[in-house]
């Protein structure tokens, strides 16, 4: 977040919504459709208008870490929806943010060295990243989970970038360029065909 705009950010995070069928796939076998080739290859085009940048179309590093952050997110989404309808989603929200506080506490030393200073606005940072957007949201969305698929909890999380762009705009006026625009709506229509594609009448695995 420190070397890209929130949203940018938001939209490339968004593939993610595409890599959830696609790791279905690999994990149930489905046969892929055409309505997914044609949004994986919809989505990586906006991706690239948005992220590569001049005449060399070379990719910057908070570009590069959140396209990793989207494949994570699509890998967790999946793994969610396997795990959610069998572990209570109290055991489950609190294993998936120990594990994560755990991760986080062991590599800290080799990252960056500790410090903090307890101001006003860094009591805030941790009260909204940690109680809202981490706590909060894994256990809004682990019980949420239980009644819904994977796909569609993905296309609900397609919203996310819309949102995101507008409180951008709304609070510190981010203003995305025309190539940057037509990346951002190429990755939602993406997402939008691999998600809005016709059912087929079997069951989700």
């Amino acid at each position: 977040m420190q070397s890209i705009s929130a949203a940018k950010n938001a939209f490339l995070t968004s593939g993610y919504i595409v890599g959830v069928p696609l790791l279905g796939w690999l994990v149930y076998r489905n046969q892929t459709r055409m309505a997914e080739v044609l949004g994986v290859l919809t989505t990586m085009t906006g991706m690239g208008l948005l992220s590569m940048q001049g005449e060399t179309l070379t990719i910057e590093r908070g570009d590069a870490l959140t396209l990793g952050c989207a494949a994570v997110y699509a890998v967790h989404i999946v793994l969610l929806g396997h795990f959610a309808p069998r572990i209570p989603y109290e055991t489950l929200s609190f294993l998936q943010v120990a594990a994560a506080a755990a991760f986080a506490w062991v590599a800290l030393p080799f990252v960056e060295t500790p410090t903090i200073r307890w101001r006003p606005a860094v009591i805030l940072a941790i009260v909204a990243g940690g109680l809202l957007a981490t706590a909060l949201a894994f256990v809004v969305q682990t019980w949420a989970q239980q009644y819904t698929t994977p796909t569609r909890a993905a296309l609900i999380f397609a919203l996310e970038p819309v949102f995101a762009w507008f409180g951008a705009w709304w609070w510190n006026g981010e203003i995305l360029t025309g190539r940057a625009a037509a990346g951002a709506a190429l990755i939602l229509a993406g997402v939008l065909l691999v998600e809005l594609k016709p059912n087929r009448k079997t069951a989700h695995p």
